[in-house]
């Protein structure tokens, strides 16, 4: 029974729609984009093993308790200097995790290459060593990591389109079309706190 739920076509509609919710929730600062991103892995998971792709599972269990890590981090709305909490990502620090993430992914891709479902592993495998750090810094309200978003969901909709998966590919062009509006909300937001501060 769990294998025909989990191989049903409306779990899978229903699964990505949860996702588009997490990313407009997210892009609009709302604590309730962690629930729907929860719900999001907890039915790719089952999803995934009704497929038989463990790797996918265990980043999808992963990404369930990165959720819970993100609300209990969005919890607080306010630093206590009263400083924005969209905050930008200190570019030294992004540059060299940045390399550290590639070279984590590129080691991924050779040690598990039968985790990977489709011919190119080390691109496959950079997408989710990425989407692993990008969960990090939204988690922190980074704005920067919306553009790594942009480009991680772009390269999905590319790898997917290869793959000719043509609903997935153009869901995650959509989202990487959500994910510069993100990038521009939430830079607005924290121009609104700021001019809130001063005045």
């Amino acid at each position: 029974m769990l294998i025909e739920i989990a191989t049903h076509p409306v779990t899978e509609l229903l699964a990505i729609c949860c996702f588009l919710t997490y990313v407009l929730l997210s892009a609009k600062g709302l604590i309730w984009c962690w629930a729907a991103g929860f719900l999001t892995s907890f039915l790719y998971t089952f999803i995934f093993i009704g497929a038989h792709l463990p790797g996918q599972v265990v980043l999808n269990i992963l990404f369930m308790l990165m959720s819970v890590w993100g609300w209990s981090n969005w919890l607080e709305d306010k630093k206590p200097d009263g400083i924005s909490v969209f905050t930008y990502a200190d570019r030294r620090k992004l540059l060299i995790s940045g390399v550290i993430v590639v070279l984590f992914a590129w080691a991924i891709s050779l040690l598990l290459p039968s985790y990977f479902e489709s011919g190119k592993p080390t691109i496959e495998a950079i997408v989710i060593a990425f989407s692993l750090y990008a969960t990090v810094l939204t988690i922190y309200r980074k704005i920067d990591s919306w553009l790594y978003w942009a480009l991680i969901n772009f390269t999905s909709f590319l790898l997917f389109y290869d793959e000719n998966l043509w609903q997935t590919s153009f869901m995650y062009l959509g989202v990487a079309i959500i994910s510069v509006w993100g990038f521009y909300n939430w830079r607005s937001f924290r121009r609104q706190d700021e001019m809130t501060v001063t005045n």
